[in-house]
């Protein structure tokens, strides 16, 4: 994406260069340069344009007093409760003590507000949308869909992102959230709210304004990322299929990701049957004591809805298998009155998958459980063979 000219104006040249090396350690698409109030305003009529905004910076963030104003100019306050980003009359605050990463979401919130800029990124050729599944709750769904993204970034070096469509989204079980990063419902409301403003051309193409999904990510040890979860019901889930296609489009297009994961639970809104129906591969996640007939109904219910093919790009996996069924599992000889529509191809065992620190769950690629998750990423990542061939 384009570089961002930021000045920080601060009487304190330790605090401003060590703000600088933080926000530059971060995001190296930011350039920072680091003035007095004395040097800034001396150099003033270097970057002044139009009475009052200084041209050769798109933000300004103005540490100390007096206060200044100006379209791009940003206040930075001492207390969090002083900071807001939705002011009217283009009265930006930050809290100026908020972690690197923090700092940088709002810094992109405004630059978008006050530029009226969209990032403008190269989309990868090849971004894959792989969705997970279940016919019922409990079944560990989030748990295997979570390896599975770490696996690809992992193991596999993909750029990945996870997409909760839970009613109540497990996201933060899995991730910490940043407290100032905005949530899913942010970035719906901004997606939306500009969705009919052009704001350039692409050969013939119209491009639209998208927000900087900088501002709304979180992301784990390993560097695989979602959206900071909203407080109370998912609003994906509410998403028509229109909506919900519109805001995968914006997360692939937007050059950041090779792959986004959609997990859609055990839900059956339109927009996770949209979200089942787009992806490429998807997973069904089940248990040995799964309910047959129920799950013998829900594909069947997915395949009126979204097409008999999703029997083919679908893979079955068994979880929570005791580890006395585990080791015998595929020795087990059929005795005809199977009365399922996919045949397992991947079992996990019962075992200790998961860690905690505080409450983050930290899931453990390790063992049977990590060599049966790769077993299933490399099964997503090899072409669908048969599947490609059916009329």
């Amino acid at each position: 994406m384009e570089n961002i000219n930021l000045a920080i104006v601060t009487r304190d040249r330790g605090y401003g260069n060590a703000l600088g090396y933080g926000i530059i350690s971060v995001c190296r698409t930011i350039i920072v340069n680091v003035f007095s109030p004395e040097e800034f305003t001396g150099k003033r009529s270097m970057y002044v344009f139009d009475g009052e905004e200084p041209a050769g910076f798109d933000l300004v963030l103005w540490d100390g007093q007096p206060e200044i104003r100006g379209r791009n100019i940003v206040m930075m306050v001492d207390k969090p409760s002083m900071a807001c980003r939705n002011a009217a009359g283009d009265n930006y605050r930050i809290y100026k003590y908020s972690p690197a990463q923090q700092m940088i979401s709002d810094i992109f919130d405004i630059y978008g507000r006050v530029t009226g800029r969209s990032p403008v990124n190269v989309s990868p050729a090849g971004v894959h949308v792989y969705a997970f599944c279940s016919s019922a709750g409990g079944t560990g769904c989030s748990t295997v869909a979570m390896a599975f993204c770490q696996e690809l970034k992992r193991f596999h070096d993909r750029r990945v992102i996870y997409v909760s469509l839970e009613e109540l989204e497990s996201t933060g079980g899995f991730i910490k959230a940043a407290a100032s990063a905005g949530s899913m419902a942010h970035y719906l409301y901004s997606l939306f709210r500009d969705k009919k403003s052009v704001i350039g051309m692409v050969g013939e193409e119209k491009v639209r304004y998208r927000p900087f999904m900088e501002s709304f990510t979180i992301s784990d040890d390993f560097g695989v990322e979602a959206f900071r979860p909203t407080k109370g019901r998912n609003p994906l889930v509410d998403l028509d299929p229109e909506e919900i296609c519109m805001f995968i489009e914006s997360v692939m297009s937007s050059g950041r990701y090779d792959a986004v994961v959609i997990d859609t639970g055990a839900g059956l809104s339109p927009a996770a049957l949209t979200c089942l129906e787009m992806a490429e591969r998807a997973c069904l996640v089940s248990t040995e004591n799964a309910d047959a007939l129920r799950e013998t109904n829900y594909l069947q219910y997915l395949m009126a809805v979204c097409g008999e093919d999703m029997l083919h790009k679908m893979i079955k996996v068994e979880n929570m298998v005791r580890s006395e069924k585990y080791h015998d599992f595929f020795a087990e000889e059929k005795d005809g009155k199977n009365m399922d529509l996919l045949d397992t191809e991947v079992v996990l065992e019962r075992d200790n998958i998961c860690s905690e620190e505080g409450s983050i769950k930290k899931v453990l690629l390790e063992g049977n459980f990590g060599n049966n998750i790769s077993k299933l990423a490399n099964k997503f990542i090899e072409p669908l063979g048969s599947y490609d061939t059916i009329n």
